[in-house]
């Protein structure tokens, strides 16, 4: 019940607390006793096997997502469960047949650390993606106000920096500097940045993240339906172009 991940973990507590029964099977029919055990053991796994695994009461989790890179005219779709991969928990039917892509590869051009087990080629949106602007320089050329707009209304806009940028109130995380602005929708945001050192230009990543997802995602969405369920941050669509300015 508690899924096959955990299953390793409860073994050995089970067996340590079978243990603690032993002396209450001093002078008992053993024959019996075990016979009876193999029987009930072998009813269980017979019933387990044939069963299905997935019920509406217990549905598989699988979210949708969708990568759309901007510069390169590439769109993918990737299916994944709660975490990176599905691990020991097979992707089943109708969901299996609209991934035709099994190896491992990384669909954001700027994270290959993250890996995708399920994945197919899509056709594009069509969507306009998000854009940035100067809006003015500091003094010394160490402080810039940008205005950036997500074009279809998306809720999240995410600027990556890489660390050769150097500023001064944002954390590098795995060579970037990520700044998620979330419930922008059709806003406008002007966002300033404050370099350590004076820089004559920069280069990133910008993408809106949406919860829409485009026409070509409709088929996979129409069938994750009675025993599949999105989780926790749900589907998401990507929308990505690198920048310089």
């Amino acid at each position: 019940s508690q899924g096959y991940k955990l299953v390793w973990a409860l073994l050995p507590f089970v067996a340590l607390f079978a243990v603690t029964l032993a002396p209450f099977l001093y002078g008992l029919n053993h024959k019996i006793g075990f016979s009876s055990l193999v029987l009930v053991a072998a009813v269980s796994l017979i019933y387990a096997s044939t069963m299905n695994l997935y019920t509406e009461h217990r549905p598989q989790q699988v979210n949708i997502t969708y990568y759309e890179n901007l510069d390169e005219g590439s769109a993918f779709l990737a299916l994944a469960g709660n975490g990176r991969s599905f691990m020991s928990e097979p992707l089943v039917e109708p969901l299996l047949g609209h991934v035709d892509q099994t190896v491992p590869t990384a669909l954001a051009p700027f994270n290959t650390e993250v890996l995708s087990d399920h994945w197919a080629f899509a056709a594009t949106s069509d969507w306009a993606g998000p854009s940035l602007e100067i809006v003015s320089r500091g003094p010394g050329n160490t402080l810039q106000t940008l205005r950036l707009q997500s074009h279809r209304g998306a809720d999240r806009i995410v600027l990556l920096l890489p660390k050769t940028a150097e500023l001064e109130s944002f954390v590098l995380y795995k060579g970037y500097y990520a700044i998620y602005l979330n419930g922008v929708y059709d806003q406008v945001i002007e966002l300033s940045l404050k370099y350590r050192t004076p820089v004559s230009s920069v280069s990133g990543y910008l993408m809106d993240v949406s919860t829409k997802l485009p026409p070509s995602a409709q088929a996979v969405l129409s069938d994750r339906t009675g025993i599949f369920t999105p989780v926790h941050r749900g589907d998401q669509a990507f929308l990505m172009r690198k920048i310089e300015w």
